[in-house]
């Protein structure tokens, strides 16, 4: 079975592993599986409620991926945009 929220962030990412969104308010980090592990949501100097890129999972973290020991993440920004495409693949399906 895929590790809990909490295994995959107490496992350190590099900073490269996550992808940036925005809406020139605000930032979003986007972590290569998924999991929204930073955001100050309303503007860059409000207090963050995800913060899992600094602690661990007990410090905010929102995710969505399947179960799946058996998992393929690919990322890519929308031509020209700041949307961040993450599909997953496993043997029974594909979700975008």
């Amino acid at each position: 079975m895929a590790p809990d929220k909490a295994e995959r962030v107490k496992a350190r990412r590099p900073i490269e592993d996550y992808g940036f969104i925005g809406n020139l308010h605000t930032v979003a980090l986007i972590a290569r599986d998924g999991s929204l592990e930073w955001l100050c949501p309303g503007r860059f100097d409000s207090p963050a409620c995800f913060a899992a890129l600094l602690g661990d999972a007990d410090h905010g973290i929102w995710s969505i991926c399947p179960r799946s020991d058996d998992v393929q993440i690919e990322r890519e920004y929308l031509r020209d945009t700041l949307l961040l495409k993450t599909t997953f693949k496993t043997p029974l399906a594909c979700w975008n």
